[in-house]
């Protein structure tokens, strides 16, 4: 962990840059909308960190992950901040430890506000693809957790982690109010975890709805876990991609039907960002 605290530090230096105040992870198909989303801006594309350039981390094998971090300088404001597009997943055959590397490592090195995104399944027929989920609770069903073994590796006293209010409602609320001005249609709601990489079954979505469900997806809440752990504030956005199976007629997602929604989520990112530097 100390080593991958120097790499990011030393790479804030070599870009001229101070700590990012704020660290968006983007995931599947979202990252590909990053260029769009600071166009007229006030901030400046500094450089990039590709996950290969950092040891101890993995480069993502999953489908629209380029596992890269980019980095923004705010002119006026002398503010940086990051956006990780892509990320690792269990299913990739990564334990939960390794999966969070890629964000507990810009905690590390002094980043400590986080907002998560991520592609899912409606587990009900209201939540459309493009509809945008901001995620107030998670049920992890992947039966994992990347503080597992943890405290015997850092020789410290055993932790029970509170996750009682694991998403921050202040930074959510303000996301939300600018994905409202971009014409989103936005809800709060529950993040259901699960491995993969199979979709569910018709009977697990039914169950999952059952338990108070709204999403469901294969990311995410490990990188939650991880980041509360190490007492940063994390916000969580997951953009519905398809109707789960049993939901709707087909889980297939169409991007190019999602493309819109992967902009303006963008846009939403940095002006939230702008208000924040």
């Amino acid at each position: 962990m100390e080593d991958l605290k120097k790499i990011f530090q030393e790479k804030y230096k070599e870009l001229g840059i101070p700590v990012p105040s704020l660290h968006f992870v983007l995931g599947s198909l979202i990252g590909l909308e990053l260029d769009k989303g600071y166009k007229n801006s006030q901030w400046e594309k500094r450089g990039c960190l590709a996950f290969s350039e950092v040891p101890g981390l993995n480069p993502p094998s999953a489908p629209s992950h380029s596992g890269c971090y980019t980095y923004f300088y705010h002119k006026e404001k002398h503010k940086s901040i990051c956006f990780q597009s892509g990320r690792l997943h269990g299913y990739e055959g990564w334990t939960a430890s390794e999966v969070v590397r890629t964000v507990t490592g810009p905690c590390q090195a002094g980043t400590n506000r986080f907002v998560l995104s991520n592609i899912s399944g409606g587990l009900k027929a209201e939540l459309t693809p493009g509809s945008v989920v901001a995620i107030t609770d998670h049920i992890n069903f992947t039966g994992q957790s990347p503080l597992v073994g943890l405290s015997k590796k850092e020789k410290k006293d055993f932790y029970f982690l509170d996750m009682e209010k694991a998403y921050d409602a202040e930074i959510t609320a303000s996301i939300m109010e600018e994905m409202k001005k971009q014409k989103l249609k936005v809800c709060l709601g529950v993040y259901m975890a699960v491995l993969g990489p199979q979709f569910e079954t018709p009977a697990e979505v039914r169950l999952f709805a059952q338990w108070g469900g709204d999403v469901v997806g294969m990311s995410t809440i490990w990188e939650v876990i991880a980041l509360r752990y190490l007492k940063a504030t994390v916000s969580a956005f997951s953009l519905v991609a398809n109707p789960a199976c049993g939901v709707g007629s087909s889980v297939e997602i169409d991007s190019s039907l999602l493309q819109p929604c992967f902009s303006s989520v963008m846009r939403s990112f940095f002006h939230f960002a702008d208000k924040q530097a």
